[in-house]
């Protein structure tokens, strides 16, 4: 992913787990947050409800995930990520996906 973004122009700042990027938040800004759904220790899923609910930030959230279902994608949406990418990631649709939620017109 860092490859990917570095290739896009874009500063990345990269957690090993739902809780380190919590961690990150208290801390730092951030335009947009690429989530993986399946970390250790704090999955992906723990993370965004815990960014929307308890921070109460409304950062723009895309989650990227090897494993889809409809199940999922209704959890994704349920708790407030603003949208998801099926691994392996397409790059131009994650590149045009984190243009629309970033750039406001």
């Amino acid at each position: 992913m860092k490859i990917i973004i570095d290739e896009f122009g874009f500063e990345g700042d990269f957690a090993e787990n739902g809780k380190v990027a919590i961690e990150k938040l208290q801390t730092n800004s951030y335009d947009i947050i690429l989530m993986d759904l399946q970390m250790p220790e704090m999955s992906g899923l723990e993370a965004t409800e815990y960014i929307r609910k308890e921070m109460n930030l409304q950062i723009p959230i895309i989650a990227l995930t090897a494993d889809v279902t409809m199940g999922d994608l209704e959890k994704c949406k349920a708790i407030g990520i603003n949208g998801h990418i099926a691994k392996p990631i397409d790059e131009k649709l994650l590149y045009n996906k984190i243009l629309e939620l970033v750039i406001k017109p």
